[in-house]
C-alpha cells in the first residue's frame, strides 16, 4: 500500500518520535519584550487595520527606548491568530516580558485593552483599558500607543530595579548596578542618593562602555547638586555633564543622556546648549516623559514660560503616576507662574504639594498674593521657607533673565509680609 504523503515511515528502529523542543533562547542582558499582535475581537475585518497597527506602532515606540531588548515586529507577527501560551513566546523569542492586547468595536465606540506580563512568574505588572469614539484611526493609534509606551517603559524599570534588588551585589553586571541604582535614585532621598551614586560608579568599573552606567552617574550628580545633598555643587554639575556627554558619544541615539546632559548645562547657565540637548531627547523620544519636562524647565527658565506649558503637560499625560510627578507639577505650577496665569499656578502647585512636593508652596504663595489673596498666601508659606540648600540662587533658579527670578522673588515677599507673626523667622529670604 502507497504510503501516505507525510506520513512518517517506520524504520527498523521503531516508529519516530516526536521532535523534542527546541530549549529557550537565552535571555539578553537587557529587559526584553515582545509586543504580541493585538487580537481583533470586534468580528469585524476593518478592525484589523487598528489591531495591526497598533502593535507596530508600539514595537517601533519601544525601540526607541535604549534601555530596553524589543523584538522585531516580523518576528512577534508569526504569533498573529495564534492561540499560544505567553509563556511559550517567551521560550520561543528569549524574551522576559510581553505585551498582549485586544481591539473591540461597538458602534462608533472602540475599546483597546493591554496587559504586560513578566514571564518569569506569569504576574501582570500592568494593565489599562481605552475606550475611545472611533473617528479617525491614526490620531487614535497614536494618543494609545504614547500613553501605552509611556506606562509600561517605567513600569519594565521599576521591575528590573525590584529584581535587582532581590539579588545578591556578587553576583551583579554592570546592568544590574545601573538598574538597582535608578531604583534608589527614584527614592528621591539622601539615603537613596549615596547608593545609587556607589551603584553607578560601579556599573562604570565594571563595563566602561555601558552609556547606562555614566547616565545614572549624570542623573545623580545633577540631583545631589540641585537637591542640596552636594558639598561641592558647581564641581558635580560639571562632573555631570561630562558623563551625560560620554554617555552621547558612546551612543548618539539614547534620548536619556541628552536629557541628561540638559540639566547641568541649564544649572551651569548654558541655557542654549540645554535647549538643543532637550530638544535632541524629545526629537529621539518623544514618549520620554522626563525629557519634556525638561524642555518645559529650559524654556521656564530661559524667558519662554508659555512655550514651556505644552511639553510639560505632555509629560504629566505621559506618566501620570510618575515616582516623580511632583517634581512635574512643580514645574508646570512655575511656567504658569512666570506666564502670569495665576489661577493655574495654584492648581498645579496644589497638586505638587499634594505628591509631597513641598518646595511648590512658594509658588503657590506667590501666586496667591499677585491675586490678591494676601491671607491665604501668607498660610500657603511654611515656616523659614526657603532655606533648603537646594532652592538657594543659583540651584533654585537658572534664569537666563533675573527679572523673572525677581517676579518670583515679589510674589514671595508680598506673601511674607501676610504670614501669621508665629511664624516669622527673619533668617528666611529667597536668596538662602
Amino acid at each position: 500500500r502507497e504510503a501516505l504523503a507525510g506520513a512518517k515511515t517506520p524504520t527498523h528502529d521503531g516508529p519516530a518520535k516526536p521532535a523534542e523542543p527546541a530549549p529557550p533562547l537565552p535571555l539578553p542582558a537587557k529587559p526584553s519584550i515582545a509586543v504580541l499582535p493585538f487580537n481583533n475581537k470586534s468580528g469585524d475585518p476593518e478592525q484589523e487595520y487598528l489591531a495591526d497597527g497598533l502593535t507596530e506602532d508600539i514595537t517601533a515606540a519601544l525601540s526607541r527606548w535604549r534601555w530596553f531588548f524589543v523584538i522585531a515586529r516580523n518576528s512577534s507577527f508569526t504569533y498573529k491568530g495564534r492561540d499560544i501560551e505567553p509563556d511559550r513566546v517567551g521560550r520561543e523569542l528569549g524574551v522576559r516580558y510581553v505585551l498582549e492586547g485586544s481591539v473591540r468595536k461597538a458602534g462608533d465606540r472602540v475599546r483597546v485593552t493591554a496587559q504586560l506580563v513578566d514571564l518569569a512568574d506569569g504576574s501582570h505588572l500592568w494593565a489599562d483599558k481605552f475606550d475611545r469614539q472611533l473617528i479617525d484611526i491614526l490620531p487614535l493609534q497614536d494618543e494609545i500607543t504614547e500613553q501605552v509606551v509611556a506606562a509600561i517603559a517605567p513600569t519594565l524599570l521599576h521591575s528590573e530595579g525590584a529584581r535587582a534588588q532581590r539579588e545578591s551585589l556578587a553576583d551583579f553586571n554592570a546592568l544590574d548596578c545601573f538598574y538597582r541604582g535608578m531604583w534608589n535614585l527614584n527614592k528621591v532621598s539622601l539615603e537613596g542618593h549615596g547608593e545609587a551614586l556607589r551603584l553607578f560608579g560601579e556599573a562604570i568599573e565594571r563595563d566602561p562602555q555601558l552609556p547606562l552606567g555614566h547616565i545614572g552617574l549624570a542623573r545623580i550628580l545633577f540631583g545631589g547638586a540641585v537637591f542640596g545633598w552636594s558639598l561641592e555643587p558647581l564641581a558635580d554639575l560639571h562632573a555631570s555633564r561630562a558623563s551625560a556627554r560620554t554617555a552621547i558619544d558612546l551612543d548618539p541615539r539614547d534620548a536619556c543622556a541628552y536629557f541628561a546632559a540638559s540639566g547641568a548645562s541649564l544649572y551651569l547657565g548654558d541655557h542654549g546648549a540645554a535647549l538643543g540637548e532637550a530638544l535632541s531627547s524629545t526629537s529621539l523620544n518623544p514618549n520620554f516623559a522626563p525629557g519634556q519636562v525638561r524642555l518645559g524647565q529650559v524654556l521656564t527658565f530661559s524667558g519662554r514660560p508659555s512655550e514651556a506649558i505644552a511639553p510639560i503637560e505632555r509629560c504629566v499625560r505621559l506618566s501620570p503616576y510618575d515616582p516623580q510627578l511632583g517634581v512635574m507639577l512643580e514645574s508646570l505650577a512655575l511656567a504658569h507662574y512666570q506666564a502670569r496665569n495665576y489661577e493655574a499656578a495654584i492648581e498645579q502647585a496644589k497638586g505638587a504639594m499634594r505628591q509631597k512636593r513641598t518646595s511648590a508652596s512658594g509658588v503657590l504663595a506667590a501666586s496667591l498674593a499677585r491675586l490678591g489673596r494676601l491671607e491665604e498666601a501668607g498660610r500657603a508659606l511654611p515656616p523659614s521657607p526657603w532655606r533648603h540648600a537646594s532652592l538657594q540662587r543659583p540651584m533654585a533658579a537658572p534664569y537666563a533673565d533675573p527679572a523673572d527670578f525677581e517676579h518670583l522673588r515679589q510674589g514671595v515677599r508680598l506673601a511674607r509680609q501676610n504670614r501669621p507673626p508665629q511664624d516669622e523667622d527673619p533668617r528666611a529670604d529667597l536668596d538662602g
